[in-house]
This record gives C-alpha cells, structure tokens and sequence, in this order.
C-alpha cells in the first residue's frame, strides 16, 4: 500500500466438479499463498466452491448445502487473513438460486454480488439453473451473518483513500452495458471479474482485448480470474486464462495452468488520471451501496515491470518506428501550416499515378526551400546521405534555392568513415524495412553486397561545403531522431 500501490492476484484453484469440501480446501490454500506473497485484494474464478460445470446438480439441496459449508469453511480458515477476497458460488435468495460472488474479509461477509446478465446461448445454459441479479435486497443471511445482496454494491478501502472494489462475473463484461461501467461511476477503481470462460482458438486475445480495453476505459485497475483445467470435465475445456491490467496496460497473465497471478495497480496514479479528465464523472451515483473495509497498512513490494524509458519503446525496431510516426506527424503539421500561410507544397505522396509522382519529384528540384534530413554527419561537418532513386541527395547537390537539413544528435559521429558506417548498417537496412524492401539488408537488417535493382542506396553523396554559402542550414536536435 506505500505510494499509492496495492498488490493483487487473480487466482485459479484446482477443484473436483461437486466436491465443494476438496474446493473449498483448495480455495483457502490458495488465499494463505496470496497473503503469503503479500496480496491485500484476490479474485477466484466463477462458482469456484461447486465448479462451473455442475449442470443439474445447481437444482439439488445436497451440492447447495455443501457450498454454503465450504463458504464457512473457508471463511473459519482466513479469519486472520488481512485481504480482501472475492470467490464464486452458488446462493439461494428468496426462492431463486443466484450465480454469485462472496466478498469476504477477515471471516466476514462483506456483501454478495449477483451475476447480472446470463449467458444462455451456444454451450451456455445459465438461464435453466440462475436468476439475474438486480439491485440489492439489502440484508440477507448467510453462513449465520446478515449481509448485503445485489449487483449495485461497492466496497471503499477505508485505510487507502482512493482504492474502491466493484465485482462483476463472467459475461457482464461480454455485455452491452457491462456493471463495471456503472461500478466505476460511482467510485470503484478496482474490479474483479469472477470468470468461468471456456477456451476456444483465438478467444484468449478477444478475452485479453475486452479486459484491457475495459480498464482504460473505466481508467481502472482490472483483475480477471477464469476457472482452469478442473472443469473440463464436460466437452469444454477451460485454461484458467487469468489477466491483470490497468489503464489499457497488461500487467501480468496466466494461461493454462492453476496458481496465482500477481501484480500491483498504482491506485494514486488512477485517481490522479480521473481528476484530470473532464470527460470522467465524478464519483458518488446515490443507488449504490458502500460497504467499507480496512487493511492494515503495510509495504507493497513491487514486482510489475516499470520502464526505465516510460516516453520511449526499449525495442531498437519499436523505437525507430515511433521516431517515425513523430516526424510524420510534425511534418503533417506543418505542411498544413505552409499551406495556410500561402506557400505551394510539393508532396509527391499526394500523386496518384507514378508518372504524376515522377513529375512532382522533379518540380521539387526546382523549389524555394528543401526540407530534409541527413543519414549521418560527422563532426567537422560533412554530411553523408544515401538514396536509392536519387531525388534527395540531387536536391542536397543543386537545384532548390535553399535546404533545411533537421537532424538528431544521434546521426553526429565522429569521423567520415564513421558517418559513412552508419549510413550503411543502421540508416539503410531500417529504411529498406521500412519500405518493405527485399534487399539483402531489408530482409537480414545488415548492409551486404547487394545488387538488388530495390538497393536503397544506389547513390551515396558526400557534402563538405555548401556553394553558394548558406544555401544549406543545418537544425540538430538535442536527442536521437530518426533514423
């Protein structure tokens, strides 16, 4: 909890379809490893404490009896555990049987939540066995406590101002209008999703996109726990395909396997992002109830990687191709302003047939100002510029009254031979990528003895003085730029 953080975990257990003493023992093993690590907050799959595959057995006392148990169970077993866990079963309230989730917290029911919306389509039956949830009937009883039931409860960490719990299962977040919208509405920062999603090919990125795209969405932290290979014991299989993600970032995920997955969400950092974002209402929707809780502070040990370089990609590729994007941007820019302030451009992107691109490029060698970059300079002072057709480096040598060439720092090197070396190995391969050439040197990333009639650098041109004198002005930029 030091510095705004909280570490949480979704957790997938291994379980026995129906065999709600073996879950429940599995269930509580797996929260005293979570505390173990230092968790304060874990989700646990959907109907984790009978299984998500029982079928017609929700519809017998005896499996509804032994959930209830395994509930007590587990809650005589973490009454000293100080986190806060929210795990899946079976409820019986008011005559109809609920998908539920208990939120618990030191052997105490904090509230029940509700499944909202029902899958009843495809491999899912749902709707034979459970009633959607709606708003709370305020108090009920379970395990011998009276706690609060329904869909509209949030949970607000009375110890860390700012760190809110809201709970929805599985499909809500497949639906139209998920409870997590409303959840974050009113306070919630942090939600958990209760999961039994079967693994099919390729729903493991649809699943990994909704979650992440949920949490920058809701600027929330957003921890996701799926029921894994125990309850595949029908025609489905299920992966256990636990997520964690905040702001639109993954922080961790598991996939075929049981155990814990494990990160921090930065909950200052959330609030800090709500504030500043006009377009996100302020907290406080009044149909919502509060049930607090409190965690004992204590030092969050940080395992979430954090880049050293948080502005710029760490992959060499990655970051070329940001670089890239920048000057694209900057020169759209500016085009448009020139264009404003009455000057003719000569954009040979805009031709539409390669005679008309043809033409435009010659008309370039015949303009006012030549906006460029350099391949390399070294420092006293000669530019080094490859090219394949031959149109930029022609307009370096003559033709346009004047060139403006605008460079990073990091095309300086030392001597000629070096601006040369780099011209080849790194400025020629990247633009060869770049352009989607099938030279030697765009397909391995390396300069080679290349005969390609697509060689990107058929010309090389070396400038050691500008005639007539100040007809090239030269820009650097204080950081690397381009390539």
């Amino acid at each position: 909890m030091r510095d705004g953080f909280i570490k949480v975990a979704a957790g997938t257990p291994k379980i026995r379809v129906a065999d709600c003493r073996f879950n429940a023992e599995q269930v509580f093993t797996l929260m005293r490893e979570a505390a173990r690590q230092g968790v304060r907050v874990l989700a646990l799959p959907e109907l984790c404490l009978t299984g998500y595959t029982c079928a017609d057995l929700f519809l017998q006392d005896t499996l509804l009896r032994g959930a209830e148990e395994g509930l007590a169970t587990v809650l005589e077993a973490t009454k000293n555990l100080d986190m806060v866990t929210a795990l899946g079963l079976p409820v019986r309230h008011q005559g109809k049987l609920y998908n539920c989730a208990a939120v618990i917290h030191r052997g105490e029911i904090l509230a029940v939540v509700p499944k909202t919306h029902l899958p009843n389509y495809g491999e899912f039956y749902e709707r034979r066995w459970f009633e959607p949830g709606g708003p709370s009937d305020r108090l009920f009883s379970l395990c011998g406590q009276e706690v609060f039931f329904g869909a509209d409860v949030i949970f607000p960490c009375e110890s860390m101002p700012g760190l809110v719990l809201g709970v929805e299962i599985c499909e809500d977040l497949w639906a139209p209008e998920p409870p997590s919208q409303a959840l974050a509405r009113a306070g919630a920062t942090l939600l958990l999703n209760l999961s039994a999603s079967d693994e099919t090919v390729g729903k493991d990125a649809y699943r990994r996109s909704l979650v992440t795209g949920q949490s920058a969405r809701l600027v929330c932290g957003y921890v996701y726990a799926d029921a894994g290979e125990g309850e595949s014991s029908t025609d489905l299989v299920f992966a256990g395909h636990d997520l964690i993600a905040e702001n639109g970032a993954l922080l961790n995920e598991r996939r075929f396997t049981t155990g814990l997955t494990v990160s921090e969400i930065d909950v200052d950092k959330l609030c800090c992002e709500r504030r500043r974002m006009t377009t996100f209402p302020g907290a406080g929707e009044g149909r919502f109830v509060s049930v607090g809780f409190a965690l004992e502070p204590a030092t969050t040990t940080l395992t979430r990687y954090i880049s050293p370089t948080p502005f710029l990609p760490e992959d060499a590729r990655d970051r070329a191709g940001r670089c890239g994007e920048i000057l694209r941007i900057a020169a759209l820019g500016l085009k448009q302003r020139l264009a404003q302030e009455g000057y003719t451009l000569l954009d040979r992107d805009t031709a539409k047939t390669p005679e008309e691109k043809q033409a435009i490029m010659r008309q370039a060698l015949t303009c006012g100002t030549f906006l460029m970059s350099s391949n390399a300079i070294s420092k006293d002072g000669q530019l080094v510029n490859i090219d394949g057709m031959g149109n930029r480096v022609a307009a370096m040598c003559f033709g346009p009254h004047q060139v403006v060439v605008i460079a990073g720092m990091n095309k300086v090197l030392g001597t000629l031979d070096d601006a040369v070396a780099r011209a080849r190995n790194i400025a020629a391969p990247a633009n060869a990528q770049r352009f989607g050439l099938k030279t030697p040197c765009g397909v391995t990333g390396q300069c080679g003895d290349c005969t390609s009639p697509d060689c990107i650098c058929s010309k090389l041109v070396i400038t050691r003085f500008c005639m007539p004198a100040g007809r090239i002005k030269v820009i650097l930029v204080g950081e690397d730029l381009g390539l």
